[in-house]
């Protein structure tokens, strides 16, 4: 929301890849909750993609306010 209404950007004229953090900081399913949450707070991450299978896709999402509920 602020990279769009505080930047008064049209969302209908703008592109995903011009308003996403980047790079994409994505784990594996394997890692510990702990080890998870030390990322997120290292790279100022709110939400962290969980990627596993082959091919490789989003198979989740761990989400700091649901592991701040555990």
């Amino acid at each position: 929301m602020k990279r769009i209404v505080a930047a008064t950007r049209d969302p209908e004229k703008t592109f995903v890849r011009e308003i996403m953090s980047k790079p994409v900081i994505v784990v594996g399913p394997d890692l510990a909750l702990e080890d998870a949450v030390k990322l997120m707070f290292k790279h100022k991450i709110k939400k962290l993609p969980v990627i596993g299978g082959y091919p490789r896709r989003l198979v989740g999402l761990v989400i700091l306010t649901d592991v701040a509920r555990l």
